[in-house]
């Protein structure tokens, strides 16, 4: 008690860094799961929907529909803003390339999403509808969030070091000090001379070190 920081005072600092991590952990990793969540029902629904609209070209035409690639492409670059972060295939069974936009598949690398439709004849499956979206714009953002979010951790950090923790550190040592003197004389009191003889007592135990107690009535 009349040394070292109290329980308070350390559950704080650990409350501290507790806090400090999470600031700095938590709204990058969020922002990068709720964006892929984001990106990744997008991209489903938009196969859903392109798909039937290829199906219903498959059923209308199921004997040459792979030969229709300009409606095709048409089909697949509705709704596109033209950008290269999407990639969009069609293909038959056989792996065959009806149709994809852009023209030249881009090198996408890891991280990535890949989502798959089935193309069928009246319930026949004949080829399937990919499309595949890059997630480094997404990283980028989330690197740029990560970085944000780590400044704000060390100044609340430094905030709680700061503020409360010397306000507490100030009113556990005067708290000690209550502890460990009298009120009237501000002289040491039996705790204190207690704490002291315990330590000195241990130390007491090593041949090289021995302990005499005076006293004096």
């Amino acid at each position: 008690m009349t040394q070292g920081d109290g329980p308070f005072i350390r559950l704080i600092r650990w409350i501290a860094i507790f806090t400090a991590v999470m600031i700095a952990v938590g709204p990058p990793a969020l922002y990068l799961h709720f964006g892929y969540l984001r990106i990744y029902g997008e991209m489903t629904g938009e196969a859903k929907f392109k798909a039937r609209q290829i199906t219903r070209l498959i059923n209308t035409n199921p004997d040459y529909w792979q030969f229709e690639s300009i409606r095709i492409g048409v089909m697949i670059e509705d709704g596109e803003d033209h950008t290269t972060d999407d990639f969009h295939r069609v293909v038959l069974n056989d792996g065959t390339v009806v149709v994809q936009h852009p023209a030249i598949q881009p090198e996408y690398l890891w991280p990535k999403v890949h989502v798959e439709r089935e193309l069928t004849d009246y319930g026949n499956p004949v080829g399937k509808l990919e499309i595949v979206h890059t997630l480094e714009p997404l990283y980028k953002q989330s690197v740029i969030v990560a970085a944000f979010s780590l400044f704000s951790s060390i100044f609340v950090y430094w905030a709680f070091r700061m503020v409360p923790m010397r306000m507490l550190t100030r009113a556990w040592e005067r708290i000690t000090y209550l502890a460990t003197h009298d009120a009237l004389t501000d002289l040491p009191n039996r705790t204190l001379f207690i704490d002291r003889l315990g330590k000195v007592l241990q130390k007491g135990l090593r041949p090289s070190n021995p302990v005499t107690v005076y006293a004096f009535d």
